[in-house]
């Protein structure tokens, strides 16, 4: 076990380009809610070694019990954003830890966590957020602070069918992965949606602290983030459906946001 264990944790439970920043950085404003950042991710493990000054060789013990410290709110919360994989990757630390027995996931994260409610976040337009994903990797501009102009637009390159469908299935999976974890573990999350969340940005928040059973601040920060999308998104965008009909045909170009109401995906 770790030397801390908080008094409820709060787990932002999404995939790459949900808005999981927005909400995060949101949450972090509260003072109330934890303060989530990608702890779990492997590729950061080493930054934030660095930034906590722990060795490279400290047992994964001691870099626990600094996320807990780092993540936690005066008032005992503790928060964290995580993607399907970096969920993946931290239960499997827990259970190398010395004294962990055959235990569910959701069991195991709570004798670490404390009691653990979720959050889970997806985007309503899939094949947008597969877009994003792929700009965001081929630009390197992950956010925008909202009080900050765009000195210039990040051309994102040529246009890539292959490249956006390989996103577009890869997010497919990640949502029935999750989707299936919550039924194996019996965990009824909060659900939002990306598009929601960007129309109604405060009931979000409020939402949110109603579903961690946590006080209301007497006020709610404006966003620190904006919106990313530009004409090139709505480019691509266009462009993607019409490779998608020619590729498959007309029966396939239906909308994403009738894909998922319906619960099916078009398999090519």
């Amino acid at each position: 076990m770790t030397s801390y264990r908080p008094r409820r944790s709060l787990f932002i439970a999404t995939a790459p380009r949900s808005g999981s920043w927005l909400l995060a950085e949101g949450l972090r404003g509260l003072a109330v809610a934890g303060c989530p950042e990608e702890y779990f991710r492997a590729d950061l493990e080493r930054y934030y070694s660095e930034q906590w000054g722990l060795p490279q060789s400290a047992p994964y013990q001691v870099f626990l019990d600094r996320v807990m410290l780092a993540g936690t709110t005066s008032n005992g919360v503790f928060a964290v954003k995580v993607h399907w994989f970096q969920l993946r990757y931290l239960l499997w630390h827990l259970r190398s830890l010395d004294g962990v027995g055959q235990v569910s996931d959701g069991e195991l994260l709570e004798r670490y966590f404390g009691p653990v409610r979720m959050v889970y976040l997806e985007r309503r337009d899939v094949a947008r957020q597969a877009i994003s994903w792929l700009r965001a990797i081929r630009t390197d501009e992950w956010w925008l602070i909202a009080r900050e102009p765009r000195t210039q637009p990040m051309l994102p390159g040529e246009y890539d069918f292959e490249g956006i469908k390989h996103l577009y299935y890869l997010l497919q999976d990640y949502r029935a992965w999750w989707r299936q974890w919550f039924r194996d573990n019996e965990i009824c999350p909060l659900e939002l949606v990306y598009e929601d969340v960007i129309a109604n940005y405060r009931a979000s928040l409020l939402g949110i602290l109603r579903h961690a059973g946590l006080s209301v601040p007497t006020e709610i920060p404006a966003p620190l983030l904006r919106r990313q999308a530009d004409e090139y998104s709505d480019l691509w965008l266009r462009a993607y459906w019409h490779s998608w009909t020619s590729l498959f045909g007309p029966a396939a170009a239906c909308r994403q946001d009738d894909l998922i109401s319906s619960g099916s995906v078009p398999i090519p």
